[in-house]
Parts: C-alpha cells; structure tokens; sequence
C-alpha cells in the first residue's frame, strides 16, 4: 500500500492531537514564512508549488489570508480556462477551538481538517 504524501503548512509544528489525525500519512513541513510584500508572498508561493512538483498530493495547516487569495485566484483561472483536467492538490485548514484566559497566551484544541479548496498541480 502507497503511503499519502502531505504538506504541513503553518508557522508552528503540528499538535500531537493533529499528528494522530493524520497518523500513516507521509508528512512533509514547510513552515510559513512571514510575509510582508507582494515579492514574499510569490517567493512563498513558489515554495509551496514546488513542493507539490514533488509529489505532495494535499496541503493541511494554517493558513495566511494572502495565500487563500492566491488559491481563490488559482481556482478561478482554472475555471476561465477550463482547466478541469490538471490534478488539484486539497488544502484542509486546521479547525482549532482556543481556550484561553483574557489575556493571556492562547491554547488551541484540534477539532478535525475542513477542505478550504485546491491550488492545481
């Protein structure tokens, strides 16, 4: 049986709660970089797109409002052009409650990964 290839997308590793959810799963990280400019936010794009010429077939994590715009943008050139043959790669964002004390620092609980879109391959 072929293990599933991932990528863990965000600025902080994985939960154990979220490392049990994807237990026998191959899971690749790419820790997300901040980003300030439009020259960043490409510099980042290209690093997630290269991973998936590598072979990541799904992308799960946090992720940034620049990054779902640009998967927004993706999605609707793909529709334009009737690109409906070209392999979409899943993102599953991370569906987090916070328990924290006002204040203070917040405390995560994983829920589960919701599908949030794709970015073609």
């Amino acid at each position: 049986m072929r293990t599933k290839i991932i990528l863990w997308y965000s600025r902080h590793p994985m939960t154990d709660e979220q490392k049990r959810d994807l237990d026998g799963v191959r899971v690749h990280h790419l820790n997300a970089a901040t980003v300030n400019t439009v020259e960043e936010e490409e510099e980042e794009w290209e690093s997630i797109r290269t991973c998936i010429d590598c072979g990541v077939e799904s992308i799960y994590g946090v992720f940034p409002a620049w990054l779902l715009a640009k998967m927004w943008g993706d999605a609707q050139w793909a529709i334009a052009a009737g690109d409906y043959v070209t392999r979409p790669v899943t993102c599953f964002a991370a569906k987090n409650s916070s328990r924290s004390v006002e204040g203070g620092r917040p405390t995560f609980t994983h829920r589960g990964f919701v599908p949030i879109g794709a970015i073609r391959s």
